[in-house]
């Protein structure tokens, strides 16, 4: 993974078996000399080594305030610059506030014995409130930090053990719905057990649940499928087909689209039901940002569906296209004002939210009010508008789960302007890919990892 890297550069020399303490160039501070982070980015140092094989025998200790431990995921340049070899490894777990951090290099010899460099000038960071989580396999429950507007917050875990989750949805009376990528279906009951599992067509991307689903148990599945098993050769292409459930199990298949093709190996679409009661659909561009903004062609778009798959009567031409011009989209929802905000992110593409609002003169149109740019290497996997009570400082804010970035990007937004954001946070920084997000009945914000389910709430005084 790479995330913005921290202004500092310092300079380490290490022989085999002797350390020698060079003059670390200085940090790039902020203007009260202190760097301000997240927790989320990455330390960045220079290392001096005669060669990749000499590199590949150091590892590297970050004292936190004195405390000591030992970088996790290093990773160095394959080539040399001008001060060396340009390394950069996670930053560990720190409580908000200001911090003096260190770093050094070690080698470990024969017999067992540490070799250690001088530590390195000291770089004085403030971490944001923001910061929380322990790096897991596993979810764990506990203590999750503190916002920056004094949200203390807690976890627990609802479900583990699963394999590849891709997205969470809430039925009626608590139901959680879980896919997983190879298509196996859980639904956790309001008691929090696993009521069922079964399983609907494989390479699932997207899941969304019918609003009226107590009369009709409609459910919306988005998957990658071929129209060939047989023929290798057959790109794969998008599906996107309604079931309904009936005792944990999706039968009565309608297909409503298919036979348009995706990127390939991160394939992306998004499904969700809007205010008008209308299905939405967002399809990746297929690996072509031409096809994107080819109008003969449903990649890289925004769709308006009736729930039945057909095309609503307020369409122009009977044209179901809503939107264009999107990579790889992974997650939408509506604020305030209807606004609606899409998570679109692609390997080596810029990462953004855009903003689409109604037209007030065509019904059923939108425009682009914005775009918001994402960090760099966020990969935005889901985006939720906090909508309950539980969170009363969360009402109206999006989140936006970030797979790559392994944390939850709350946004907020100016109340007089709904599309202007005027204030960012990362909640749960390392707390593991984060891949779907739902707001429980409950009002708590529910997400998945790639193999658990966890609750965030307001920690009890």
């Amino acid at each position: 993974m790479q995330m913005q890297r921290l202004a500092v550069l310092v300079v380490l020399a290490l022989g085999a078996y002797a350390c020698q303490k060079k003059t670390p160039p200085a940090p790039t501070p902020t203007p009260d000399g202190v760097e301000t982070v997240s927790g989320g980015e990455r330390l960045g140092w220079d290392q001096r080594a005669a060669d990749t094989a000499e590199l590949g025998s150091f590892r590297y200790a970050i004292y936190v305030d004195g405390a000591r431990s030992e970088v996790a995921e290093p990773s160095c340049a394959s080539t040399p610059g001008a001060n060396g070899f340009a390394c950069t490894g996670r930053l560990p777990p720190m409580t908000p506030g200001q911090h003096t951090l260190e770093i050094a290099a070690f080698v470990v010899d024969s017999g067992g014995a540490t070799l250690e460099s001088a530590r390195s000038t000291g770089l004085r960071v403030n971490v944001a409130a923001s910061t929380a989580g322990v790096r897991a396999d596993e979810l764990r429950p506990g203590d999750a930090g503190t916002t920056a507007d004094g949200v203390r917050l807690y976890i627990d875990v609802v479900a583990d053990s699963l394999d590849e989750v891709v997205d969470i949805a809430f039925g009626p009376y608590g139901r959680l719905f879980i896919v997983e990528r190879a298509g196996a279906l859980r639904i956790i009951d309001g008691s929090g057990r696993e009521a069922s599992k079964s399983t609907v067509d494989g390479d699932v991307l997207a899941l969304a649940i019918d609003p009226d689903f107590e009369r009709n148990q409609f459910v919306y599945v988005a998957h990658v499928s071929r129209e060939s098993q047989a023929d290798d050769d057959t790109p794969p292409a998008f599906t996107i087909a309604r079931y309904r459930e009936a005792n944990g199990t999706l039968g009565e298949r309608m297909v409503l689209i298919h036979g348009v093709p995706t990127r390939g190996e991160r394939a992306a679409a998004a499904l969700g039901v809007g205010p008008d009661g209308k299905l939405y659909v967002a399809l990746d561009d297929g690996g072509s940002a031409r096809q994107a903004e080819d109008i003969a062609s449903l990649n890289g778009k925004l769709l308006r569906l009736n729930r039945d798959g057909t095309t609503p009567e307020d369409r122009p031409a009977g044209a179901p296209v809503q939107g264009s011009g999107y990579r790889s989209p992974r997650g939408f929802d509506w604020s305030a004002g209807g606004v609606m905000w899409i998570a679109d992110g692609a390997p080596r593409s810029p990462e953004r939210l855009s903003a689409l609002v109604p037209t007030s003169t065509r019904p059923g149109r939108t425009g682009v009010a914005t775009s918001y740019a994402l960090a760099e290497n966020t990969d935005p996997s889901d985006a939720v508008i906090y909508r309950a009570d539980l969170f009363e400082a969360f009402r109206g804010n999006l989140l936006v789960a970030a797979g790559e970035g392994e944390h939850i990007l709350r946004i907020t937004f100016d109340r007089r302007s709904p599309t202007r954001v005027i204030g960012t946070e990362r909640l749960l920084v390392g707390v593991g890919p984060v891949r779907a997000l739902a707001v429980g009945p409950d009002g708590a914000v529910y997400f998945a990892t790639p193999t658990s389910i966890g609750r965030l709430s307001p920690a009890k005084e």
